[in-house]
């Protein structure tokens, strides 16, 4: 099936996801990494270029599945670079694949982006038309640039909705991690701390600068990760003013975490699984360059907070 066969989506379904990951809108141009073009060098903890499995496909006809295949989509390669060339600067991706019947093509989107705090912004407002499937599968949820690696965190489901289309899903990997040698980057060394720098691009602390909200709200954050013994503690507060008024806080801990670090790539695990009896675990997964820590939190709500990512930390 060709890309132009496939039911096209509508922004408002791609802005939904990346808000859902945490993403604001604005932000200052990566001015080093413009002309610099960034190569798959690992998913997960795999070192590769590429993957066998990059996607399973199922084709729908008025409504209807009309054909499905596991694994059936090979990624070749996937590039992404920071186009400065027109008026916006933006985030390029694009993916080389096999398709289900032998057919190679180029899936590639192009969307506003900028980077603050070390994460991507999207900015949706100079885009015109609708997304392919493929362009919302190759597009980025959330991500951060630290030091030339960059962390991205893929899709890994697409669903428009209409009777005429074609959804891909990928349960795993969705931490990919680019370079512009497309070698993996050195693993470096854990700390026994980190302290949070920003939070969805956000720094830790902010006033709201809507000019139909007054007065503003301000928010104090902190988030921190600690090795206690030989298990780990994520802990986040945050405290909501509006002027010298608290209108608002929230304040959660989670203890026992698991961290694995077999590479560049780091994921912390709660212990056993969410559970309406077990509804506060904290799991994420993300990279550790230097001494700064991406997490890409899971989308879950722990004492009314919904994590965001990416959560950017540095070492203590």
């Amino acid at each position: 099936m060709r890309s132009a066969d496939v039911r096209r989506l509508t922004l408002g379904v791609v802005a939904m996801a990346l808000a859902a990951a945490g993403m604001p809108g604005c932000g200052t141009e990566p001015s080093d990494a413009n002309s610099v073009v960034y190569r798959l060098a690992a998913a997960d903890s795999a070192t590769t270029g590429g993957l066998q499995c990059f996607a399973s496909s199922t084709q729908y006809s008025g409504g209807a599945p009309i054909r499905s295949g596991n694994c059936d989509v090979t990624l070749r390669s996937l590039e992404a670079w920071f186009d400065s060339s027109g008026p916006n600067p933006a985030l390029v991706v694009r993916a080389k694949v096999r398709l289900y019947d032998g057919d190679t093509t180029t899936w590639r989107v192009a969307i506003p982006a900028t980077i603050q705090n070390y994460a991507i912004q999207y900015d949706f407002g100079p885009v015109t038309g609708p997304l392919t499937d493929e362009q919302v599968f190759v597009l980025p949820w959330t991500g951060t640039l630290v030091d030339g690696v960059l962390t991205l965190r893929m899709p890994n489901y697409t669903n428009s909705g209409q009777p005429d289309r074609t959804e891909y899903a990928r349960a795993a990997p969705t931490v990919f991690v680019l370079t512009a040698t497309g070698r993996p980057p050195r693993p470096s060394a854990l700390a026994r701390r980190y302290t949070a720098i920003s939070i969805a691009a956000l720094p830790m602390d902010y006033c709201d600068d809507d000019p139909a909200d007054v007065p503003n709200r301000c928010l104090h954050r902190s988030f921190t990760l600690a090795a206690s013994g030989t298990s780990w503690e994520a802990s986040y507060d945050e405290l909501v003013h509006r002027q010298d008024t608290l209108v608002g806080s929230v304040s959660w801990t989670v203890s026992n975490l698991t961290l694995a670090h077999p590479t560049a790539f780091v994921r912390v695990s709660s212990p056993g699984a969410w559970t309406i009896y077990n509804p506060s675990p904290f799991e994420a997964q993300g990279t550790l360059v230097g001494d700064i820590l991406t997490l890409f939190a899971d989308n879950r709500t722990l004492d009314g907070a919904v994590t965001l990512s990416p959560i950017v930390a540095r070492a203590e």
